[in-house]
C-alpha cells in the first residue's frame, strides 16, 4: 500500500460552454449526496475551480452560471482516475479531474424528449419512458427557476375520428 499521510487529495473541475471554451466566473458547488454545500468557488480565468476533498466521501458537483443551464455530475472518488503530482512544499497530490459542460440558456427552443410513448386506447405513459423522465426531473431540479411548456401528439394507430 502507498503512504498516503501526507498526501493531499484535490478535485480539479474544468467548466466549458457547448462549442468547447472555458467558462470564468462559474459558480462550482462542491456537495454532498444529499445536496449540503461544502464549500464552492469561482472558476478563475481559465475556467478551472479546484477543492481539496476527502476520498472516502461521495461527491456531487453543481455548476452554474447566469445565462446557462445549471450541470452537475455524481463524484466517487474510488471511482475516479486520477494523476499524482509533487505540491511546491513537497507533498504528494493526488489530482482528480472533471470536465463539466453548461449550455447556453435559449428562450423559446425547442427540447426533445425521446422515448416517451403510450399504449393503444390509454392515457397513462409507459414504465420505458422512465429513464427518460428522470432525465427531466433532474434537469428541472437543477434549474429552479425555468418554466417549461409540454406538448404531446397522437399517433396515427386508429382512424382519423378516433384521434
Amino acid at each position: 500500500p502507498v503512504d498516503t499521510t501526507d498526501a493531499r487529495f484535490v478535485l480539479d473541475i474544468w467548466v466549458k460552454n457547448n462549442e468547447d471554451a472555458t467558462l470564468s466566473g462559474s459558480k462550482v458547488s462542491l456537495q454532498t449526496n444529499v445536496a449540503i454545500v461544502l464549500s464552492d468557488t469561482l472558476t478563475d480565468g481559465f475556467g478551472k475551480a479546484r477543492f481539496l476533498i476527502d476520498t472516502s466521501i461521495n461527491y456531487q458537483i453543481q455548476v452554474e452560471k447566469e445565462g446557462y443551464f445549471t450541470n452537475g455530475i455524481a463524484f466517487e472518488p474510488k471511482k475516479w482516475p486520477y494523476a499524482k503530482d509533487t505540491a511546491q512544499d513537497g507533498s504528494l497530490l493526488y489530482i482528480y479531474k472533471a470536465t463539466i459542460t453548461l449550455n447556453k440558456l435559449e428562450i423559446g427552443k425547442e427540447i426533445v424528449l425521446e422515448n416517451i410513448y403510450y399504449d393503444y386506447n390509454k392515457a397513462g405513459i409507459r414504465p420505458d419512458a422512465e429513464p427518460e423522465l428522470k432525465r427531466l426531473a433532474d434537469f428541472l431540479l437543477k434549474n429552479k427557476d425555468l418554466y417549461i411548456e409540454l406538448g404531446s401528439h397522437t399517433d396515427s394507430r386508429g382512424d382519423d375520428a378516433y384521434n
